[in-house]
């Protein structure tokens, strides 16, 4: 089970409050709130840490790269949240194979257990919610500017689509 506590990060404010700071993702995580409270953000975060925490198993980069160079910040471009990190945000992701944490504008990546061989490689994608207007266009990939989130919808739906044509 992943956990993930988040502070000051677009419209997620002060969760000291909370009795329970850190999310659990166990199975189906559901959000239910008002607009503008932090739900897309918070699936954002877990999606793109998820993401990290996976390729950094498979070693497609190695932690150290990751801390360089503002290249958290990149992965967080993807998703367009990046601009959300201010100098007190704080994020503290705990997976089964690597913590990740964000605090004062710099990250530290923690090796937590060496699941090379056991580590489920699941597919992880954030569904944005602007994905009902993939099926009112004949082809998205063709208009500028959607969110990156979006092509990579449409372009899994594209390929299940052939899929369970041939």
């Amino acid at each position: 089970m992943a956990q993930l506590k988040v502070k000051n990060i677009g419209p997620i404010m002060d969760t000291d409050k909370l009795s329970d700071t850190y999310l659990n993702f166990d199975g189906v995580t559901v959000f239910i709130g008002n607009q503008g409270t932090g739900k897309s953000t918070i699936s954002k975060l877990f999606s793109t840490l998820s993401w990290i925490e996976k390729a950094l198993v498979r070693k497609d980069f190695t932690p150290t790269y990751l801390t360089q160079y503002k290249r958290f910040k990149k992965q967080l471009e993807y998703q367009n949240i990046a601009n959300y990190l201010k100098a007190d945000s704080f994020i503290h992701y705990k997976g089964s194979a690597y913590e990740i944490i964000y605090r004062e504008s710099k990250l530290e990546i923690t090796e937590v257990a060496n699941l090379q061989n056991s580590y489920d490689f699941p597919k992880i994608m954030y569904v944005p919610a602007e994905r009902n207007f993939v099926s009112s266009v004949d082809r998205p990939d063709l208009i500028k500017r959607l969110p990156l989130p979006l092509y990579t919808f449409w372009k899994n739906m594209n390929s299940l689509k052939q899929t369970s044509m041939s």
